[in-house]
């Protein structure tokens, strides 16, 4: 949580990685996961669901294999999506991952890849259930009947009862809005998106 805005759920940071210990439903003795299981999906959705705020996780930061790292706090094969395998080469793996995307930020050139670069679209949707404020307003609606953002720095703020602030992004230039300033929103509910590839140059009058 980043000034009450979740940027990753607990089940998002949990997937994939082994339990150092057992996890109990809140309030009860129930054993969700016991100590040395893979978390898979379900796994993690039913402890998120539970409501279950911390737990602690095998890692490979905290690993004490004296050479490399134990198959425990590595977690899941991602290539797979099983228990990573004794012996498996995630180090080469992890720089053969990385190798292109880090040569094309050292170059600043970026391969986006044929078709697929004018439809790609980036879009952010709302993390807490509440109602829109728009900070730094200056919108114009296009021949489309679409919501434009025409400034650099206006903020989409998250409000919930007594105009407490849950979240507020900041909105790039040419971002179309989808909701409106006062509509109430729910969790999940697409709030503005923008094409990542793009930087659009829009005429504020007519003429």
């Amino acid at each position: 949580v980043n000034d009450g805005e979740i940027v990753a759920s607990l089940s998002e940071r949990i997937l994939g990685r082994v339990a150092g210990e057992d996890v109990l439903r809140p309030g009860t003795d129930e054993v969700l996961v016991k100590d040395g299981e893979l978390i898979d999906e379900r796994m993690a959705d039913l402890i998120e669901a539970a409501g279950v705020q911390s737990m602690l996780m095998r890692s490979p930061l905290t690993c004490e294999a004296e050479e490399g790292v134990c198959a425990q706090c590595y977690g899941r094969d991602l290539a797979r999506g099983t228990r990573v395998n004794l012996g498996e080469a995630v180090g080469i793996i992890a720089a053969q991952s990385i190798g292109e995307p880090g040569t094309q930020l050292t170059m600043r050139t970026f391969h986006i890849g044929g078709i697929a670069q004018g439809g790609q679209q980036s879009f952010l949707e709302a993390s807490h259930e509440g109602k829109i404020a728009y900070r730094g307003e200056n919108v114009l609606t296009n021949a489309d009947g679409d919501k434009i953002v025409m400034a650099r720095n206006m903020e989409l703020v998250v409000e919930g009862p007594n105009g407490v602030e849950l979240a507020s992004h900041k909105m790039g230039y040419g971002s179309r809005l989808l909701v409106g300033d006062g509509q109430k929103v729910k969790r999940g509910d697409k709030l503005f998106e923008w094409d990542p590839y793009t930087l659009p140059i829009i005429a504020g009058v007519d003429g």
